[in-house]
Order: C-alpha cells, then sequence, then structure tokens
C-alpha cells in the first residue's frame, strides 16, 4: 500500500509549431478534464502545456526526484502526439519539427523516448520496497498522420529486437 500522499504531473502538447503536427484538437480539455478527475479522488495534480523538448525533459526529470522516496504515488501523464515503432514509444512535445512529411532518423532526437523517462523514475525511485510507492505512466498520444521512414525504422529496429 502506498504510504503518501498523491501527486500528478499532466503534460498537454496541443499547440505544435511544425505544419505537420498541428491540427491536434482537444488535448487542453483532456488534460483539464484528467486534472479534475484526479482532484476529485484526492491527488495533487500540475498540467504544463505545450513545452519544448527542454522544457519537458525537465519537468519530467524534476517531477521524478520530487517524489523520490517521498512515499508518495505519482502519475505522470503525456496528452499530445506520439510515435511507435517496434516497442520503441516516443513523446513528440510542441517545439518538435520533422524534417519532411514524415518521421526522419534525423527527427527522432526531436523526441522523448518513453524507455528514458521510465529510467529517470527508476533512477530516482530504485532504491524503494517495490509496495512503497506507486509509479504510474498515462500516455493518451496521437497516432495519426505521423508516418516513418524505412530509414528511420532501420535506425531503431534491428532484426529480432529494438535498440
Amino acid at each position: 500500500a502506498v504510504s503518501g500522499g498523491r501527486r500528478a504531473l499532466i503534460l498537454a502538447a496541443e499547440t505544435y509549431t511544425c505544419p505537420a503536427l498541428q491540427g491536434l484538437v482537444n488535448v487542453d480539455n483532456d488534460a483539464n478534464n484528467l486534472k479534475q478527475t484526479l482532484q476529485r479522488l484526492g491527488w495533487v495534480a500540475d498540467v504544463e502545456r505545450n513545452g519544448s523538448l527542454e522544457d519537458v525533459k525537465r519537468s519530467i526529470e524534476g517531477f521524478a526526484a520530487s517524489v523520490a522516496g517521498s512515499g508518495d504515488a505519482c502519475l505522470l501523464a503525456f496528452i499530445g502526439h506520439g510515435v511507435e515503432v517496434g516497442g520503441n514509444i516516443f513523446l513528440v512535445p510542441s517545439d518538435a519539427v520533422l524534417s519532411g512529411s514524415r518521421v526522419e532518423e534525423s527527427d527522432w532526437a526531436r523526441f522523448i523516448r518513453f524507455a528514458n523517462v521510465q529510467a529517470m523514475f527508476a533512477t530516482h525511485r530504485g532504491g524503494a520496497p517495490l509496495d512503497s510507492e506507486a509509479t504510474v505512466f498515462l500516455l493518451d498520444c496521437c497516432h495519426s498522420g505521423l508516418s516513418v521512414d524505412a530509414q528511420a525504422q532501420g535506425a531503431l529496429i534491428e532484426p529480432g529486437r529494438t535498440k
């Protein structure tokens, strides 16, 4: 059982600078609804909107560090564009720019690999007993309109396994 409080960080990316990523709707509404629902259930929830790559990374790292050792349950939510290739999930921050109309190999550096997000929490919470702190990830990612070219896929996938 969780011994501490309940804290949530909701990252919402609706306004994208890249034309290929524009047109995502209801992100702000979804973020507000999630926050209100969590608050009704006793969670302390914050929403950050339309963060850049560096802003989102800094927010995630700060949140992971703030809940480490606290005994608090935590929920990290990302609402916005996402890409999944061969088991690799990427979160797309608001300032991401695609090289073309498709995700290309050079674009991966502008995205946030979800495995790295999980690793941040594992690093900060790694010493805690398994039942003392619950960590929940909620990804509400739109994949429509984002195709990935073969070379970009090849950069992530080796035969029989992912990188």
